[in-house]
């Protein structure tokens, strides 16, 4: 950080340091989106939530991701709606289990977050989402049903 090898390096580390990101909660409710406020960071750190976190085998690190996308989406909503959504929707037609409901809980996060955000020009996040991907998140339920993946709902 003191080197200048990394944007922000100071303020980074000084936010990142062991006892902040120890506590996970900490970690990604408040540290994440802290150093996603630098643009540099805040593509990379969505991109690792949806790739990797979310996918996750422990299911509270995939409800804590998609909390931190949440927090994430105010900082770059085109790029939530245009590119985060699409890949979680298509996640969701996964066979395993910890991928779709990481893609849910995505989902359900982005969405929320996206109708909260107002863009400079006085909309809402949400008019981001195009008609098709409506339609495909309105359908997901049904969708699972048809293919058995979704249990214990009557289906």
């Amino acid at each position: 950080g003191r080197h200048g090898l990394f944007p922000h390096g100071i303020d980074v580390l000084t936010a990142a340091d062991f006892q902040s990101v120890g506590p996970r909660k900490n970690a990604y409710l408040v540290v994440a989106p802290y150093v996603a406020s630098f643009p540099e960071y805040t593509r990379p750190l969505l991109d690792h939530l949806v790739e990797l976190k979310l996918e996750h085998w422990d299911c509270a690190i995939r409800e804590v991701a998609a909390k931190a996308i949440s927090k994430l989406t105010d900082k770059i909503p085109e790029y939530v709606a245009t590119e985060v959504l699409p890949k979680l929707v298509k996640k969701t037609e996964s066979i395993d289990l910890n991928i779709r409901h990481g893609a849910i809980l995505g989902i359900g996060e982005a969405i929320y977050a996206l109708s909260q955000a107002e863009l400079p020009d006085g909309r809402k996040g949400d008019t981001l989402i195009d008609e098709e991907l409506w339609s495909r998140v309105r359908g997901l339920v049904g969708e699972l049903r048809s293919r058995q993946l979704l249990r214990g709902l009557g289906g």
